[in-house]
């Protein structure tokens, strides 16, 4: 929004629109740009009265100090495109934000989740004999992260490569299971159940030729046909193992069927279709094509749960609501275009509306030039800015988004 305010409202981080006055009265040669110390100081000096700023790519004005002696004006930057009102609600970049991420130890969740699947892996391999549950204390971690931050762990996942899928995706997998079940009301211990069933989903694809799962072109109807085994496989060697869980089983053998009957092994459908298995079919997916692989680039979560809820009847209807509002259709990370040309990342999630999340506005597409990064409540009725896009470039550039 372009609004006037008096210079001595000016204040580095807001972007000037126009100063009032010929161009001869404050020598500055740029008409509209981001505000340093500096140039504020320039501006008071010319003695020029008012200045035009624009709030969608910049700061707005501080608001006014309280006139009662009983609280404190907010500090801070205010969130940029808020409105003209001194009343609008007010974000501390300094102050803890919903679902402020611990990028860290998240980090090292999935790291050591990789490297207990390695050695089951391993095992499984060269047909030793194999206890699941010696991955339950790194899924008890991954429970537990989940249900003190999701978003830290779900990003970090996101941000996977070609090189580790095989493994991420397990780890994916389960950690979107345990999110999904935790909102569904379950418990931990059978969070930790379901984190295991995610997290051994795949493991029949280790008994397929790597060059067919890494091929990037089309399969042959003898190499679709092949990776299809993979849940008998995986299910053969689990019954192996010592002390296999019933849902683990379940859900290695069942991940691939879906409600309408289309699916694999056994064509099942609708409630011949356990409810774990259901779930597994979702998550699975979802992490599938919003991963990068030889034969196509990632697809963007908002993009992927379009994709999915287009295949009619594949899904169960409620299951699916319940992973869209578990996730997010902007998960936290997400780098998100505006109206304002602005580039901003997804930092929390809004229950009122999924739609529009709470980001925090770091670059100019206009200018391109980073701002000062603030955070904007986009479901906010002062807010008059919103999501076009999503930046899958952008995000993919910044790696280190827990900056943010």
């Amino acid at each position: 929004m372009i609004k006037q305010v008096p210079v001595s409202a000016l204040r580095a981080g807001m972007h000037l629109h126009k100063l009032e006055g010929p161009w001869t009265e404050h020598a500055f040669w740029r008409r509209s740009f981001l505000l340093t110390d500096t140039d504020v100081k320039r501006i008071l000096e010319t003695g020029i009265e008012t200045a035009w700023i624009d709030t969608h790519r910049g700061l707005d004005v501080e608001p006014a100090p309280p006139s009662q002696g009983t609280g404190q004006a907010t500090s801070g930057p205010l969130a940029a495109g808020l409105g003209t009102s001194a009343a609008a609600p007010q974000t501390d970049l300094d102050a803890p934000l919903p679902g402020e991420m611990d990028m860290a130890k998240a980090g090292a969740i999935c790291k050591d989740a990789e490297a207990v699947l390695r050695r089951l892996h391993d095992d499984v391999r060269i047909g030793r004999s194999f206890d699941s549950l010696q991955c339950a204390e790194v899924v008890g971690r991954i429970v537990d992260q989940v249900m003190d931050d999701p978003a830290a762990l779900l990003l970090v996942m996101r941000l996977k490569g070609h090189d580790d899928y095989a493994y991420m995706h397990s780890i994916a997998t389960s950690a979107l299971m345990v999110a999904m079940a935790q909102r569904m009301g379950f418990g931990r211990q059978q969070l930790c159940e379901v984190g295991v069933a995610g997290l051994m989903h795949d493991i029949g694809k280790l008994f397929i030729p790597s060059e067919i799962l890494q091929k990037p072109g089309p399969l042959t109807t003898h190499e679709y046909l092949l990776v299809k085994t993979h849940v008998q496989r995986g299910y053969a060697a689990l019954q192996r193992s010592v002390s296999p869980s019933t849902m683990v089983l379940d859900v290695c053998l069942h991940h691939h069927e879906r409600v309408d009957g289309t699916g694999y092994p056994h064509g099942l459908g609708g409630e011949a279709i356990s409810l774990f298995a259901k779930m597994a079919a979702i998550c699975d997916v979802y992490d599938a094509i919003t991963s990068p692989r030889p034969h196509r680039a990632a697809i963007d979560p908002s993009r992927a749960l379009r994709q999915m809820a287009a295949t009619q009847g594949q899904f169960d209807p409620v299951l699916f609501q319940t992973f869209v509002k578990t996730v997010g259709i902007y998960p936290v990370g997400i780098v998100v275009k505006l109206e304002s040309q602005r580039l901003a990342v997804v930092v929390a999630q809004d229950e009122r509306s999924l739609l529009k999340p709470t980001v925090k506005v770091f670059y100019s597409l206009e200018d391109g030039q980073p701002l000062p990064p603030s955070v904007l409540p986009l479901a906010s009725e002062l807010c008059n800015d919103r999501i076009v896009d999503v930046d899958g470039s952008a995000e993919m550039q910044l790696r280190a988004l827990g900056e943010l």
